[in-house]
């Protein structure tokens, strides 16, 4: 009783696997005009979406962008590191005189 159950479910499936094979075989692939048209639509969103990217940094970059600090090199060369190592050295002067 199961084994024929069985048979007929599989042969259910078979049936409706060969009508789905069918159906797709006779579904028509899309043409080259079409394809074309998906290739420059995608292409023209992309180009808006890159634009638009840009026009934001732009914006930000407008708004809040932090520039850097030009040092000069010459005029700020770490005076107070300098003038801390002198001191130590002139306070170890004058104690190893006293």
């Amino acid at each position: 009783m199961e084994k024929q159950i069985e048979k007929e479910v599989n042969a259910e499936l078979n049936e409706k696997l060969k009508v789905k094979k069918k159906r797709s075989l006779n579904i028509e692939l899309p043409s080259e005009e079409y394809k074309d048209e998906l290739e420059r639509n995608s292409l023209i969103v992309k180009k808006k979406l890159k634009k638009e990217k840009l026009s934001l940094m732009k914006e930000f970059n407008l708004e809040g962008d932090i520039k850097r600090k030009e040092i000069n090199i010459k005029t700020n060369d770490n005076l107070e590191i300098k003038k801390k190592k002198k001191k130590k050295k002139k306070k170890k002067k004058k104690q190893e005189t006293n």
